[in-house]
């Protein structure tokens, strides 16, 4: 590798850095007010599920996700958390695309216990209510 090599392949990753990882990420459903959002991403509450999609293709991402969100709502399970790694951010895309469109999620954010993270999302599901009424 050349000198040239090298130093472009640093500044690449030093680029990669200062640009990508201090991004705050997250999607609301309309229900949630602000000052809940801002209470998840500071509390330290631990995940019941944990997906790491490292080394998955984004095909198959997609498929355990979907996959684990219907899983975690039929389960009553309330916080979810899933590792997709940094690599080139396709699987990281395809995931906020998709928890963009999914009724079930109450926020999706890359900020928990207070910390910003770029290679995973925090999700918080709606509550499933049961089908019986209560009086």
């Amino acid at each position: 590798m050349s000198y040239n090599d090298q130093d472009a392949m640093n500044e690449f990753f030093a680029n990669m850095q200062n640009n990508e990882s201090k991004r705050h990420w997250f999607v609301v459903h309309k229900d949630l007010a602000e000052k809940d959002r801002l209470r998840f991403e500071k509390s330290d509450q631990k995940a019941t599920i944990v997906l790491d999609l490292h080394g998955v293709t984004a095909n198959n991402a997609f498929a355990q996700y979907q996959q684990i969100i219907g899983f975690a709502t039929q389960h009553h399970h309330r916080v979810l958390k899933i590792i997709h790694g940094i690599g080139l951010g396709i699987i990281k895309q395809e995931l906020q695309l998709a928890v963009s469109d999914s009724p079930e999620i109450l926020l999706a954010t890359n900020i928990h216990a207070g910390k910003l993270t770029r290679s995973a999302l925090w999700i918080w599901l709606r509550a499933q209510h049961s089908g019986h009424k209560r009086f």
